[in-house]
């Protein structure tokens, strides 16, 4: 049954691709968000490399829990300079002990990710942004290894009201494959829009994702509410909750619906988000960045 859930719950990334690990979310705020706000700025490393904005070096702890106590955990550092950012940081997901019935055989799996990015402002209205990475993978005696890339942009007018981010996601190829043949990266376009009303604390996202190797795409919607400077708090949905219905309406109503939310004490933000997959689980995630 764990096996099952994994390839179900890696199937809802990315169909008929390899590491599909790399498009979990990074940290606990993009498991609440669904992965939405290309186009926002954030304290938090996020699926845009051009989407971080600090003014301090910053350290970050990630960990998650997934459906069948699959668990994803990872690290970062971010060093801000006038108009750049430089960032680092290594993620890696623990699949478990699983075991081959047929062969009564137990093993183990696990990914392990490595990126590193940068971005640069353009006279203060346009980010870009870019991470290049390597990831290793191994499935009991098997191994795979590949290389990817994000580049992105985005940009804000109307006093940072609105603004328009776009970029390509997890573009690269195989070093190695399991098994001699290589299988292509869950390679995807998203662009986003980002608005924030003039009389209300609140940040409203939406993003089109396009999946270059899979013909269903899908949209993202979010919400982010801040109540003070120092808290707020967030929810998301995506349109592709369908593939988790199970016909039963009060059930199937939450389906990948993401909320959390964020609090900072003395200098240090806590972060904690559930996201529902339906028949499959809750996914848990917990950050801090000091």
């Amino acid at each position: 049954m764990k096996f099952v859930t994994i390839i179900i719950l890696l199937n809802l990334c990315f169909n008929q691709t390899t590491f599909n690990f790399l498009n979990l979310p990074y940290n606990s705020r993009s498991i609440g968000l669904n992965n939405v706000g290309v186009a926002c700025s954030s304290e938090y490393l996020s699926i845009n490399p051009a989407s971080i904005q600090i003014n301090k070096n910053q350290y970050s702890f990630n960990h998650s829990l997934l459906p069948a106590n699959i668990k994803m955990s990872g690290i970062s550092f971010v060093k801000p300079f006038l108009t750049n950012v430089i960032f680092i940081q290594i993620r890696n997901i623990n699949y478990g002990d699983l075991k081959d019935d047929s062969n009564n055989l137990k093993f183990s799996a696990n990914d392990l990710s490595f990126e590193l990015g940068h971005k640069f402002e353009l006279k203060k209205a346009v980010s870009i942004g870019y991470s290049l990475g390597y990831i290793s993978s191994r499935i009991f005696n098997y191994s795979a290894t590949g290389l990817y890339a994000n580049i992105g942009f985005k940009f804000h007018f109307i006093n940072n009201r609105l603004g328009f981010g776009s970029m390509i996601n997890n573009f690269g190829f195989q070093i190695n494959s399991y098994a001699g043949k290589n299988e292509l990266l869950p390679t995807s376009i998203r662009n986003g829009l980002y608005y924030k009303p003039l009389y209300l604390p609140v940040n409203l996202y939406l993003d089109y994702v396009s999946l270059k190797n899979d013909a269903k795409n899908k949209i993202c919607f979010g919400v982010e509410l801040f109540l003070d400077n120092k808290s707020n708090i967030y929810f998301s949905f995506t349109s592709d909750k369908n593939d988790l219905d199970i016909g039963q309406y009060y059930k199937d109503l939450f389906n990948k619906v993401g909320f959390g939310f964020n609090v900072k004490v003395k200098q240090i933000n806590y972060n904690l988000s559930v996201q529902n997959l339906g028949p499959l689980g809750i996914v848990y995630g917990f950050s801090i960045i000091m």
